[in-house]
């Protein structure tokens, strides 16, 4: 509600940027939701080349509430970090019309574009994304190779939440493929994650 109606000066200009995309992002991916007030601010907001992963968001989330070719035609963009956006967003519109091998190339493409153009986080996104599809289909072997990589790339952000949440994605994994040894391991390094709650919660179940 604030930022929908901010007109920042020209050197918050970036940061009103950042903050409405992360809204939108957390919209999308958490609440499951298009505020429409927050996506009418990102069309009206000026656009900017999409040379940063934000900027390129931007432009995303600001065509997500016109038709689907929209989408479609950023995902075919030259812009390599415009694509690897829409490439993003459009997995998860695919999964959600039962479309899942739409959605798996769609996550494939993304990681094909941050691999390249040095975006750790989306990195880790991307494969992530690519794990937790191949989780649906796989016997696991597609899932652990692409989960190890988003947790190497996690591991290197620093970001241990998100460490811990990816081992038990990789605990499914090696269940999937039989590997009961290794499950086992990754399990209690999971388990040493956890905070002692956590950890009681667990045994309990």
């Amino acid at each position: 509600r604030v930022l929908a109606s901010y007109r920042p000066e020209p050197e918050l200009v970036e940061v009103t940027r950042t903050a409405l995309v992360l809204c939108a992002i957390s919209a999308f991916l958490i609440q499951g939701q298009q505020p429409p007030r927050l996506y009418a601010a990102l069309r009206a907001f000026p656009t900017a080349p999409p040379d940063t992963v934000i900027r390129a968001a931007q432009l995303v989330f600001a065509a997500t509430t016109e038709n689907p070719e929209a989408i479609i035609a950023l995902a075919d963009s030259d812009e390599p970090l415009l694509s690897g956006m829409a490439n993003a967003v459009l997995s998860y519109g695919l999964e959600a019309e039962n479309d899942f091998d739409g959605a798996l190339r769609a996550a494939q493409r993304t990681a094909a574009v941050f691999d390249e153009h040095g975006s750790l986080a989306m990195r880790a996104v991307a494969h992530s994304r690519i794990g937790e599809l191949s989780l649906q289909a796989e016997p696991g072997d597609a899932a652990l190779h692409h989960m190890t990589i988003a947790l190497a790339t996690v591991e290197k952000l620093g970001a241990w939440t998100t460490l811990a949440r990816g081992r038990w994605a990789i605990v499914l994994a090696n269940l999937q493929r039989g590997a009961l040894d290794e499950t086992e391991k990754v399990l209690a390094e999971a388990q040493a994650m956890l905070g002692d709650d956590q950890t009681n919660n667990l045994n309990m179940v």
